[in-house]
């Protein structure tokens, strides 16, 4: 005889529809992380490489814009290097933040992600001209090489929009979010 009260509830059986929906995104991913080791490994030009991630990054998570800011120590300041999708222009004259301050440099000295909602009255912005960009839902989060925090991925919606646990994972390079 099975003790109900010690057996775990099963989970629900997926649909066949729902296991297609999820080998269409999985597959959607391994294409991009695909397209970005290409691109990494035929060209030393990190702006190219900057710019085919972020072009990967929007294929796979149904959002409006991306960047990636990278850290200068020297200057102890994170530094937008490249955009895709927004609506004014941060990379000519870089944008740059303070480590430490603003969403961004809390993702990076924190080394955790920030997910927000509205930034219109948002107090945590550190470079008021990015309200301009009307966003209303972005993940930020921190990119790592050799053991380290170097930089931070942007991924901007201006509609309303939840991220999933799986968008976040893939903002952070394949990694679950603790809770």
């Amino acid at each position: 005889m099975i003790d109900k009260a010690k057996s775990k509830p099963r989970k629900p059986i997926p649909s066949h529809e729902q296991l297609m929906e999820e080998v269409k995104r999985q597959t959607g991913q391994l294409s991009a992380i695909h397209t970005v080791t290409t691109a990494v490994s035929q060209t030393l030009d990190l702006n190219v490489t900057l710019q085919t991630a972020l072009e990967a990054v929007l294929s796979v998570i149904p959002v409006d814009a991306s960047g990636i800011s990278m850290i200068d120590e020297a200057a102890g300041e994170l530094v937008l290097r490249a955009q895709l999708g927004w609506k004014n222009d941060f990379v000519s004259e870089p944008m740059r933040i303070k480590l430490g301050h603003g969403l961004s440099g809390k993702a990076v000295t924190n080394d955790e992600v920030v997910i927000t909602g509205d930034l219109t009255d948002d107090p945590r912005l550190y470079v008021p001209a990015i309200r301009d960009e009307q966003v209303k839902a972005m993940v930020l989060a921190p990119m790592h090489a050799r053991g380290r925090v170097v930089g931070v991925l942007s991924v901007m919606s201006y509609k309303p929009y939840i991220f999933d646990e799986t968008e976040v994972a893939f903002c952070l390079g394949g990694k679950t979010v603790s809770p």
